[in-house]
């Protein structure tokens, strides 16, 4: 679970209740791993998480629909969403310039007259604002744009990722999770005498939050840690992470990750944002 604070005055809360009708893109992922009854799709590549998703009325990407929005603002001589955001302004006035928009496109034959069509446009112009926003933090914060922008369709699949992923790794190299190895190790280590060959935590809490994108994608977290002993004496260790990746305002501080932050709570609040599961795994060995 994520955590914000209300920094950004209510902003898009106003125009986001509307209903979606976006469609997800394909995506790199393959097998279905099912825990606790909640089914996850196994991530086989990171990168996929961040390809664009379509807008049906338009068939336009987010990327070409944003840049579309953005067209539009300069020829009415408007600020962007982006600009809108930094200069604090009024909610009412975003939902203003974003229905113009969606008339705008009516009134140039894109789109059809109907309540249901500018209210797809409305909503996909509004997901495809906070998409190339979290664009911008891509390369700082790669795991927490990846998470947003998956959360920006109607049914977002719940994400497992394997230890051998880009996501797993930074999240055992973290540490927290190096704090999590070394009491264990030590627990088995002190209780070795006892001459167990395997031992499982049982489900326990955690906050990730040592790096930005670990704040940002995951903060307060489930994990168990379930260990087992070879024939040799080493020790295989998996821990498994869980989250359900949403919104809740609570934390803030200046800077564009927080920004990017509030605005996806009052997203959710919306619909715009979908809250989805995150599992994600990690494995070590050692000798005990």
């Amino acid at each position: 679970m994520k955590k914000c604070n209300i920094h950004v005055a209510a902003v898009i809360a106003a125009f986001l209740i509307v209903t979606s009708m976006a469609a997800p893109a394909s995506a790199a992922m393959s097998n279905q791993i099912i825990t606790d009854g909640v089914i996850y799709n196994q991530v086989t590549d990171d990168s996929s998480l961040t390809e664009n998703f379509i807008d049906k009325t338009t068939h336009m990407t987010f990327s070409q629909l944003g840049k579309k929005y953005e067209e539009y603002c300069v020829e009415q001589g408007l600020p962007d969403l982006d600009a809108q955001l930094n200069e604090n302004v009024a909610p009412d006035t975003i939902k203003v310039q974003i229905n113009n928009f969606a008339q705008h496109e009516v009134d140039k034959g894109v789109i059809p007259n109907t309540a249901e069509a500018k209210a797809n446009v409305a909503i996909s112009a509004a997901r495809s604002a906070i998409w190339n926003l979290a664009d911008q933090l891509k390369s700082r914060d790669p795991m927490a744009v990846a998470f947003l922008q998956h959360s920006l369709q109607d049914n977002p699949s719940n994400l497992y990722y394997a230890p051998s992923t880009a996501f797993a790794g930074e999240v055992k190299g973290s540490r927290e999770c190096r704090n999590l190895v070394t009491n264990y190790v030590n627990y088995v280590n002190y209780v070795k005498r006892m001459h167990f060959s395997k031992y499982s935590s049982g489900n326990q809490s955690t906050i990730l939050n040592s790096t930005e994108d670990l704040h940002l994608a995951l903060n307060q977290v489930n994990f168990v840690e379930s260990g087992s002993k070879n024939s040799v004496g080493n020790w295989n260790l998996f821990i498994t992470f869980s989250d359900t990746y949403d919104f809740d305002p609570s934390w803030g501080s200046e800077g564009a990750a927080t920004i990017m932050n509030n605005i996806a709570a009052y997203a959710q609040q919306g619909g715009v944002i979908v809250p989805y599961r995150v599992q994600i795994k990690i494995g070590t060995s050692f000798v005990g």
